[in-house]
């Protein structure tokens, strides 16, 4: 019977977010500012995600435990940002797990971006974000980076990583860019993504544009941004 209430009011949930919110197909918003800490940020997303994908989510209250060389790391890295692993559900047959994966601003407290479990739907486009929060100066210093943040999305989805490429831009297409690619592993031991940094070179230093997560033969072999 708490389980049939639990689903109940997730389903109540989502019908009060249909009819109160406008649907966006890039991004969750709610009328107001935006959300200033990682509770208020789920609360919203709660709300929102059932409107814009039609999938009820859940909340359980709790954080993932990161490991404490992994923490460390980051924190070295990206002094300015908090990361955490919020445990949600989502409804499906019944209430399953999944993970959310949140960067915050340590200043403002302001939500620098997300991402979901990578099985459960596509990435946001903003995730590069990390990557802009701050300057680089070589593109070694940007592997560690991106090697690292590839660390914390395996670790969401109980994985690890694999091996580490790059390549050079092509001169004669247009707008390409130089890459840092990470394989994420899954919990099988299976290639499930590619993580892949798209950044650029100048006198400034090294530009972090984008995040792609390449999908390999074995997840559908797609590519989403």
């Amino acid at each position: 019977m708490q389980e049939v209430a639990r689903i109940a009011r997730i389903a109540v949930g989502a019908a009060v977010a249909l009819a109160q919110v406008g649907c966006s197909r890039t991004t969750y918003s709610l009328p107001g500012p935006p959300p200033r800490s990682v509770a208020e940020f789920v609360r919203h997303l709660v709300v929102v995600f059932p409107a814009e994908t039609g999938t009820s989510v859940e909340f359980t209250g709790e954080f993932a435990t990161l490991p404490s060389d992994l923490e460390r790391e980051l924190g070295v890295i990206f002094p300015d940002i908090d990361f955490s692993i919020a445990k949600m559900l989502y409804l499906h047959w019944g209430l399953d797990p999944v993970d959310l994966l949140i960067a915050k601003d340590k200043k403002t407290g302001r939500i620098v971006t997300y991402l979901w479990s990578l099985w459960f739907t596509s990435p946001t486009s903003s995730f590069g974000r990390i990557f802009q929060s701050r300057q680089w100066v070589t593109v070694q210093e940007l592997r560690g980076a991106t090697v690292a943040v590839a660390k914390l999305v395996a670790h969401s989805m109980d994985g690890r990583i694999g091996d580490v490429s790059s390549t050079h831009a092509d001169p004669t297409k247009f707008l390409d860019t130089d890459t840092l690619g990470v394989q994420l592993i899954n919990s099988q031991g299976h290639l499930w993504r590619v993580m892949t940094l798209h950044f650029t070179q100048g006198a400034g230093g090294v530009s972090p544009e984008f995040v792609r997560f390449v999908q390999t033969e074995e997840s559908g072999g797609a590519t989403f941004s």
